[in-house]
């Protein structure tokens, strides 16, 4: 009885959530065949330390523009502003991030981020990710123009540069800085705003997951990377992935694919893939 009560509370929170953040119901993960084989064969995702992400500002952004605002209403304290500031990105932890998209099926993603649309777009159940990483990871909508005066880090950090010094919210600098990396997790450069982005998001706070710290080759370089089991918590492949969709320069064929998914035991997700309609050539 005690269980079904907790999975009911934790399936009401997540109803709110998603009707908070406005969530859809699918968010989709745009990445190469090689990938899919290995998230498939394993049941493991790999989240990406956010230091490699594309955006080379990603998660400093929201620092980054909270400190210029600050120094341009408070010159007088730009020398402070400018040391706590190495102080932060000094001792900076970046996070591990998988990335989604609220895009089914959009050229520009296909083109940057599934093998210049050679490779796939995984159809993710947004219930299903909450459930599968309640209370162990945020899964949060990326902000791209946000105003930094009304955001409580810059309100805290404010308080905190100026002459009375205050840390009044916080136990210590330490705490501070801490909160202003996490707030910065979600930020991203309104260049990217065309991704319309979502990502689950995993610091060092939150390995009391089943978690395994790897570097692992990629197309490109090695990168090191936060590999997590697909299945946890009565979420399954199937729950979790809903359905996949071929890039539209991709050669793979539909019916191989089919039989791939058959073999691994994915009945359902081998009914629900498909063709692009993005008319790349």
């Amino acid at each position: 009885m005690e269980n079904i009560q907790e999975e009911n509370e934790i399936k009401k929170r997540i109803e709110n959530r998603i009707a908070k953040k406005n969530l859809s119901e699918k968010l989709y993960h745009y990445t190469t065949i090689g990938a899919l084989f290995d998230i498939l064969s394993n049941r493991e995702l790999w989240l990406s330390n956010a230091r490699n992400v594309n955006d080379k500002k990603d998660c400093l952004v929201f620092i980054d523009a909270i400190s210029a605002l600050l120094k341009e209403e408070s010159p007088e304290y730009a020398d402070k502003i400018d040391k706590e500031l190495i102080i932060i990105k000094e001792n900076f932890k970046f996070p591990y991030l998988f990335c989604l998209s609220g895009k089914p099926d959009d050229a520009g993603m296909w083109e940057r981020y599934a093998d210049n649309a050679n490779g796939v777009c995984l159809e993710f159940d947004t219930r299903s990710i909450f459930k599968r990483f309640w209370w162990r990871a945020f899964l949060e909508p990326v902000l791209y123009a946000f105003p930094t005066n009304e955001h409580y880090g810059y309100k805290f950090f404010k308080d905190y540069i100026g002459e009375r010094n205050e840390l009044k919210h916080f136990l210590n600098e330490k705490d501070l800085f801490s909160y202003l990396k996490v707030s910065g997790y979600i930020f991203k450069h309104v260049s990217f705003v065309s991704e319309d982005e979502f990502r689950v998001i995993m610091d060092e706070s939150m390995f009391d997951m089943n978690v395994k710290i790897e570097c692992k080759k990629t197309k490109e370089k090695i990168n090191e990377v936060m590999i997590v089991d697909l299945e946890g918590n009565k979420v399954t492949t199937e729950n979790l992935i809903t359905g996949i969709t071929i890039g539209p320069r991709s050669q793979q064929n539909l019916e191989d694919l089919r039989s791939f998914l058959k073999k691994l035991g994915l009945i359902k997700l081998a009914d629900n893939i498909r063709k692009s309609s993005c008319p790349l050539r």
